[in-house]
């Protein structure tokens, strides 16, 4: 069997490289090895950051050591690509720098796909859809209980979500920063003491909502150009991505890996595994 060039862990440019001098090799190996003879696929994770990717209890060459919906996805992805999935887990702030920096082939953190991807930066097909939600007390149940009254937010998100909820109330709302991105801690305290109620992702306020008797996500009809089949007040639609650099063909690979999960129903499928009929992160999914 002809020998392979080993392959750096250094920036993915790197790795790119090496990899395609290694193609003469790699196509030229027996049919047997299947899947021993394709370069693995590796993915940036993130943990913790449920339901998307957590330590795992215990660790296997198989299952590495992360579990959550975007380990699942990944190995599927895999699978249709033929390819060995490999995880690299980094911090948030290493998966949200240019890919040129990368020392992994795709980066998975619950991304919600931007209008415009900064520079260097593309997403394949979206996944997941996600939207924003209020998280409001247990005894609120009206969601005209918060006109002329304090929605906190957790982001600029957020925020453009908020306004979709002031507009509905002719203006009469107010909108004040609480809490930064996914702190759970200070989103939950924020809530009663300052505002009547916090606009999130569907995943965060869905994570308290869960671990809490005290409060709840809002229900009611969704709001914006575009909603969900879901009880809760939905305030807009996001779409979660895996994200790849802009020159690279795996994001096409991707794209089509991601169209056959879908008709197959292996997304669907993995969304009700982590989130239950009212959208809410199932407690024990992870």
């Amino acid at each position: 069997m002809p020998s392979l060039p080993s392959v750096p862990s250094g920036p993915r440019s790197t790795r790119r490289a090496v990899l395609a001098a290694a193609g003469g090799a790699l196509s030229s190996s027996t049919g047997c090895l299947g899947r021993l003879g394709t370069a693995p696929l590796s993915v940036g994770v993130a943990p913790p950051n449920r339901p998307f990717a957590v330590r795992s209890r215990c660790c296997t060459w198989e299952t590495a050591d992360v579990a959550g919906l975007d380990v699942d996805v990944a190995r599927a992805l895999g699978d249709r690509l033929g390819r060995r999935v490999e995880f690299v887990v980094r911090t948030p702030e290493a998966l949200r720098a240019s890919p040129s920096a990368w020392s992994f082939d795709a980066a998975m953190d619950g991304f919600v796909v931007p209008v415009d991807p900064p520079p260097g930066r593309r997403y394949a097909a979206p996944y997941l859809r996600g939207f924003h939600t209020v998280l409001v007390p247990a005894t609120t149940t009206d969601p005209d209980a918060l006109r002329g009254g304090t929605v906190g937010v957790v982001s600029d998100r957020a925020a453009r979500a908020a306004a979709m909820l002031r507009t509905a109330f002719d203006g009469d709302l107010r909108i004040e920063r609480v809490a930064d991105g996914t702190d759970e801690t200070a989103l939950y305290e924020a809530l009663g003491r300052d505002v009547a109620g916090v606009v999130a992702d569907h995943v965060t306020n869905g994570l308290v909502a869960t671990r809490s008797e005290s409060v709840r996500v809002l229900q009611g009809d969704g709001l914006g150009p575009e909603t969900v089949d879901t009880p809760a007040l939905s305030l807009g639609v996001d779409e979660y991505g895996v994200a790849v650099a802009a020159d690279d063909p795996l994001g096409e690979d991707l794209t089509a890996a991601l169209d056959a999960l879908r008709s197959d129903g292996r997304l669907s499928a993995f969304e009700s595994a982590y989130f239950t009929d009212a959208d809410l992160p199932r407690r024990d999914a992870v």
